[in-house]
C-alpha cells in the first residue's frame, strides 16, 4: 500500500535510473583501450633502480580541448608542484572570478626554457588552460597535468580534457593529461634527480572512446527520458494531496513530490546537455555544481520518503518507531536531523 502510493513512485523510478547509470559506466569504461603516445626517449644521471626499464615505454597523453589537435614536442621533463612552484598572487592586474591572478607565475628553482613541464597537484584558482599558458610564458615546449589527488581511484587520463572555465580563450599551447598510476614511477625518478627526456604526441583517451560509443549515448538518452518521466510523474501526482475545497496544505508527500520533480529535471538537463563533460558545452564548475545539486537534493528526497513511509505505515496500522515527545522527530532521529541541516 505504501510503496504503491502516488508519492513513492517517482522515488522508485529514480532508484532504478541511478542503478542503470552506475552499471553502464562501470561496464563500458574498462572495455576500452587506447595506445599511449608519451614516450620516454632517454634517462640520464640515474641509478639502475630508478630507470625501471622505462626507456622506450609509452604512456597515454590525451590533449586538452584548448590544445592544438596535433603536436609533437620533445624535451627534458621538469616536475613542478602546484603549491610550491606556482604563485597565484604575484601578477599584476585584477583577480579572476575565483580569487587568483592567472596565468600563475612560476617561482620554483628550475629552468623551464625548452622543457616539458609536469604540473602535479590541484589547479588552485586558475584553469587548466591558464596553467599551460603560464608554463609556455616561461619557455616550456609543452605542459602535462598529473593530478595525484585522484590516484586512489585509479584514474584514466583524459577525463578533464574538456575542462574549461569562464574567461578561457579555449585556444592555447600544447598540453596533455597524464594522470595515471603508471606515471608515478617516472615522475618519482625525475624528482630524484634523473634527467628524463620525453617525446609527446596526442593520443585518444578512453573517455573519448566512451563518449563516442553508441552504448554511452543510448544509456544517457535512456536515463534522460527516464528522468523526464519521473519528473512528469511527480508533477502529475501533486494534485492528489490538495484539500477537497481546493486549498493548499503543505505535507511531507507534497514536499517529496516537489523535490523529486526538481531532482529529475536537473538530472535531465545534465544528461541531455553535457553529460560528464562529453560535449564541452558548459563550464566545469557549472557541470559539477549541477551534478552535486541533484545528488544532494536526492538525499534530501530520500529523507522525506523515509518520513513519509513511516507516517503512511503508522496510518495503516503498522507499528513504526517514533519519538512521541516531539512531532519533529516522528519520522526518526536521523531523518529529522538531515531535514534540519538541509
Amino acid at each position: 500500500r505504501v510503496l504503491g502510493s502516488p508519492a513513492s513512485l517517482p522515488v522508485a523510478a529514480r532508484a532504478v535510473m541511478a542503478r542503470i547509470m552506475a552499471c553502464a559506466l562501470m561496464l563500458l569504461l574498462p572495455l576500452l583501450a587506447v595506445k599511449g603516445h608519451l614516450v620516454v626517449t632517454r634517462i640520464g644521471n640515474s641509478s639502475a633502480d630508478c630507470e625501471l626499464g622505462a626507456v622506450g615505454k609509452s604512456f597515454a597523453s590525451p590533449p586538452f580541448l584548448f590544445s592544438p589537435e596535433s603536436f609533437d614536442f620533445e624535451g627534458p621533463l621538469v616536475v613542478t608542484d602546484a603549491a610550491k612552484d606556482w604563485s597565484y598572487a604575484q601578477r599584476a592586474g585584477p583577480r579572476n572570478w575565483s580569487g587568483g591572478r592567472c596565468p600563475p607565475a612560476f617561482v620554483g628553482n628550475a629552468t623551464l626554457q625548452g622543457t616539458v613541464v609536469v604540473h602535479v597537484g590541484g589547479l588552485k584558482w586558475c584553469s587548466i588552460e591558464d596553467h599551460a599558458r603560464g608554463a609556455a610564458e616561461h619557455g616550456a615546449v609543452g605542459w602535462l597535468m598529473f593530478d595525484d589527488q585522484v590516484l586512489p581511484w585509479n584514474p584514466q587520463p583524459g577525463y578533464d580534457q574538456n575542462y574549461w572555465r569562464p574567461g578561457d580563450a579555449r585556444v592555447g599551447p600544447p598540453a596533455a593529461d597524464i594522470t595515471a598510476r603508471n606515471m608515478t614511477a617516472i615522475l618519482a625518478c625525475a624528482r630524484s634527480g634523473a634527467r628524463i627526456t620525453v617525446r609527446v604526441t596526442p593520443s585518444r583517451s578512453v573517455w573519448v572512446e566512451m563518449w563516442e560509443h553508441w552504448a554511452y549515448w543510448f544509456a544517457t538518452s535512456l536515463l534522460g527520458v527516464h528522468a523526464l518521466a519521473a519528473a512528469e510523474l511527480a508533477c502529475s501526482r501533486l494534485h492528489a494531496f490538495l484539500r477537497e475545497d481546493g486549498g493548499f496544505k503543505l505535507t511531507i508527500a507534497q514536499a517529496l513530490l516537489a523535490s523529486e520533480a526538481v531532482v529529475n529535471i536537473a538530472r535531465a538537463v545534465f544528461l541531455f546537455v553535457d553529460p560528464f563533460l562529453a560535449r564541452s558545452i558548459i563550464p566545469f564548475a557549472i557541470s559539477v555544481g549541477l551534478f552535486g545539486f541533484f545528488v544532494a537534493l536526492s538525499i534530501v528526497t530520500s529523507g522525506l520518503f523515509y518520513v513519509y513511509f513511516l507516517q503512511a505505515a503508522e496510518s495503516a496500522g503498522i507499528a513504526a518507531l517514533s519519538l512521541p515527545s516531539s512531532r519533529l522527530f516522528r519520522g526518526g532521529f536521523f531523518a529529522a536531523l538531515m531535514l534540519m541541516i538541509c
